[in-house]
């Protein structure tokens, strides 16, 4: 040992005496920025390119996700520009270990929504509140789970709740028909396709559930990932397949009636040098148009799968919270370093990029929050994003220069939906927003 220690002691005493005749260091000229400042985006050449888009539709219902099971909503008619028809609360507002995580669904005249705590509150077109419900069960403290998600199908309204259960409640009352216990937490957003719901839970389980009376149909055990994301994204659902996103960046395809696995392709990787984050999971909601079907994470990867193969189509090295918008040959998405992006959807190209709102204060030590932008939907030739810092803003999608913008108090909490013409949002104070 002794002779070890000495040996090492000699090794450092040289490497002292080298580094005492090495020349002097070169101090380079310029601007000093600290190593916790802002990750340099890449700059990339927008250019203009002619956009041809289906003619607008007006929706009389969002009964789940996305508008439908393909999460795939379309070119949807608006009357510019929007104008603030009511705020309504709707339950408890978001804080810091509470979250409203549920998108908004509208059926049967009525629009539904999930605030922080497990309350579902049915309010009417006119602002007038309806009932509300809280599924807290009676085992737990309210404040002790939040998230969750909504879709609706005839006159039933099915929601799932952080307490680990997917109820299905009567729309004209509240009153619960039935619950199924998921033995997990319950925070992903269900789908709603024929006589079954899809549904993945917070241990990577996807459930297939009798939509009459909460029974298990069929479940598929994905691999365990990583962090799964409160108000996780809805299964997309084809006329034979279902299409189940997992925490561990698998989108695994099944048969609908039986759950026999048909296909299964890894969402995986990030940005090289430039991944805000390592989130494996697939966040952005698969889309489905046509024979192709759009899926994202959050570290740096949007895919492009044939629908019935999973054959990859292509990839682009840029993430989405939020499931994309397609129409005219283009993909628009909210990139993880919060640029609103138009892609080529033939090859997943870039065409321009918007920078949105990134982080609510902007020093080298110190960023007090990061904004959290949600969309983009597609309406009357423009892109809607509602956005946590107060504001809802539109774009043109050929250049994608802002073109407007309306207050949304407290900010929004999750993407708009577009119903009859109107725009209703839910904010983070726990407001249903409606515009005109």
């Amino acid at each position: 040992m002794l002779c070890r220690r000495s040996a090492l002691t000699a090794v450092l005493a040289a490497t002292t005496f080298l580094a005492g005749c090495a020349q002097q260091e070169v101090i380079l000229p310029g601007e000093r920025l600290t190593l916790r400042g802002d990750v340099p985006v890449v700059q990339d050449v927008n250019r203009s390119e002619a956009i041809s888009l289906p003619a607008a539709q007006n929706l009389t219902d969002w009964p789940q996700a996305q508008a439908n099971a393909r999460n795939n909503p379309g070119h949807l008619a608006v009357s510019y520009p929007l104008e603030p028809m009511f705020a309504v609360s709707i339950g408890a507002a978001e804080d810091r270990k509470h979250r409203i995580t549920a998108q908004p669904v509208f059926v049967d005249n009525r629009v539904f929504t999930l605030d922080s705590e497990a309350v579902v509150q049915a309010t009417a077109p006119d602002g007038r509140v309806l009932w509300r419900r809280d599924l807290t069960p009676i085992t737990d403290a309210t404040d002790q789970a939040s998230g969750g998600g909504l879709a609706a199908d005839g006159n039933i309204l099915y929601v799932s709740s952080g307490f680990g259960k997917l109820a299905a409640l009567d729309i004209a009352t509240g009153r619960v028909l039935w619950d199924q216990q998921l033995e997990a937490g319950g925070t992903g957003t269900p789908t709603v396709a024929g006589d079954l719901i899809y549904f993945v839970s917070s241990d990577n389980r996807a459930w297939a559930l009798d939509k009459a009376n909460g029974r298990i149909r069929w479940q598929l055990n994905g691999v365990e990932g990583g962090a799964t994301i409160v108000g996780g994204p809805a299964p997309a659902v084809t006329d034979q397949l279902v299409l189940f996103p997992f925490s561990n960046g698998d989108l695994v395809s099944a048969f609908r009636m039986g759950g026999v696995q048909r296909w299964t392709a890894s969402v995986s990787g990030s940005r090289n040098g430039a991944a805000l984050s390592q989130i494996s999971s697939i966040t952005g909601d698969p889309v489905i148009d046509g024979g192709i079907v759009y899926v994202s994470n959050h570290s740096g990867r949007v895919a492009a799968l044939n629908v019935d193969t999973g054959e990859r189509l292509w990839t682009a090295q840029e993430g989405a919270l939020s499931p994309v918008a397609v129409g005219g040959g283009s993909v628009f998405l909210i990139s993880d370093r919060n640029e609103l992006l138009r892609l080529d959807a033939a090859d997943g190209s870039r065409i321009w990029g918007t920078e949105l709102p990134n982080f609510t204060a902007r020093k080298p030590l110190k960023r007090a929050e990061v904004v959290a932008n949600f969309g983009p939907l597609l309406v009357n030739g423009q892109l809607l994003v509602a956005s946590s810092d107060g504001l809802m803003r539109s774009f043109d999608v050929t250049t994608g220069a802002q073109t407007g913008a309306v207050s949304v108090d407290g900010g929004a909490a999750a993407a708009p939906i577009v119903v009859n013409g109107v725009v209703y949002v839910v904010s983070r104070k726990g407001k249903l927003i409606a515009f005109r």
